[in-house]
């Protein structure tokens, strides 16, 4: 049958999903993460309003990512995000993503991808300009490669350490071209023109404080 990309509508598949959490942070990685350990899941209050995306092949969960919308609540973070800053697009065109893991068996392959591509797509569908994520300092560069920027200060996480805030302009194309994104053609698809909108003007003027490049 091959590996499928799904959203969990289920509780009997975010369950699967929590414990899919549970091997790769405490037993794989040993992470300081909130856990239940008698249950062996992992899960969170922005459970409640995000969605999980997760991949599947035959039967076996082995790979997940989690968005939220924040026209649906609040997300992880704000203040460190320092979201006020995109005020024009607060709060229906932002989203975060967190929990995002693949089986280690799979990683090199596909499903990391095709994971990202369908966060991205999913975003795109629902309106979402900013997408705001946090990572350790040897993720940067994968996380650059999908077309994520740094755009503050460093801050500290409760239980990772210190991590590197980064948004996704999802709608830049040419950023996303530029720097080989996987996302890119996606881009393409989903962009009324190659032009930049004002969502991403105003990113590079008043986030990144810059001309816009190459429009």
């Amino acid at each position: 049958m091959g590996c499928e990309i799904r959203i969990a509508r289920t509780d009997s598949e975010k369950e699967r999903i929590f414990r899919f959490r549970y091997k790769v942070y405490i037993e794989e990685m040993n992470r300081p993460a909130h856990a239940d350990h008698d249950k062996r899941m992992i899960t969170d209050w922005l459970d409640d309003t995000g969605t999980l995306i997760y991949a599947v092949d035959n039967g076996t969960v082995v790979g997940t990512v989690r968005v939220n919308l924040k026209r649906h609540g609040d997300i992880e973070f704000e203040n460190e995000y320092d979201v006020r800053m995109f005020n024009p697009y607060y709060p229906k065109r932002l989203s975060s993503t967190t929990k995002f893991m693949v089986d280690p068996k799979y990683r090199g392959g596909t499903i990391m991808n095709r994971l990202i591509q369908y966060l991205y797509a999913y975003g795109l569908e629902n309106g979402i300009y900013f997408d705001f994520i946090n990572v350790n300092e040897p993720l940067f560069k994968f996380y650059s490669r999908l077309g994520y920027r740094s755009y503050k200060d460093n801050f500290h996480h409760p239980e990772f350490g210190e991590v590197v805030p980064m948004v996704l302009a999802m709608n830049d194309r040419h950023y996303l071209e530029t720097v080989k994104s996987p996302l890119a053609r996606f881009a393409a698809k989903y962009a009324a023109s190659d032009r930049a909108g004002e969502d991403v003007r105003f990113f590079y003027r008043e986030i990144l404080g810059t001309d816009i490049p190459g429009y």
